[in-house]
Parts: structure tokens; C-alpha cells; sequence
């Protein structure tokens, strides 16, 4: 948790300015940790669309892990990961469970 008080602290002293380049989206792993790196790291591009969804695509990605060596690197299910994160978009992690584990 220490590295998410210092990423929060970088963020909050970057300028939040956007390009107004509408051909971006931000990839992430469907780990927690990263998708709770990527949402704090790029949180000045969550505006809404009014309907819950971002203006700017947060996705999830199966192929973006780091590592599979521990136990830290299992994924929870796709099914509870939703719930906590629904700005993002897991349509391309297929399973469920992590099959990198089963």
C-alpha cells in the first residue's frame, strides 16, 4: 500500500490536461493491483459520459501479466472484479477463474 500512497501523491502534482486526442484507451493486466494502478494513474481521464461508462476506453487485457510465479499473482474471477471496477471493460478475459491457475 505504500506505493499506491506514493503513486496518488505523484498524480495529484501532474497537470491535468488532456490533448483532445480521442484515439487512446488505457490496457491493463486484470490483477487488482494493476487495475487499481492503472485507475489511479489516469484518473483524470475517468469523465463520465453521464451513462456510467468513461469517455476514454479503461480495458482489461488476459496477456498483460507481469509474472505467474507466486501465489499474489493469481486473479480473482472476472464475475467479482466487475463489480469493484465497472468503469473498466473485461470483455477480453474469457474466463471466469484464472485458467493460469486451474
Amino acid at each position: 500500500r505504500q506505493g499506491l500512497h506514493h503513486l496518488v501523491n505523484v498524480v495529484a502534482q501532474e497537470p491535468k490536461t488532456r490533448t483532445g486526442n480521442d484515439d487512446i484507451c488505457v490496457v491493463t493486466s486484470p490483477l487488482t493491483r494493476c487495475v487499481e494502478t492503472a485507475l489511479l494513474s489516469f484518473n483524470f481521464l475517468l469523465e463520465t459520459t453521464g451513462r456510467g461508462s468513461t469517455t476514454i476506453p479503461f480495458v482489461a487485457h488476459e496477456a498483460l501479466r507481469e509474472t505467474v510465479n507466486y501465489s499474489c499473482d493469481r486473479r480473482r474471477p472476472i464475475s467479482e472484479i466487475i463489480q469493484d471496477f465497472p468503469q473498466v471493460d473485461f470483455s477480453n478475459c474469457r474466463h471466469d477463474e484464472d485458467v493460469l491457475w486451474t
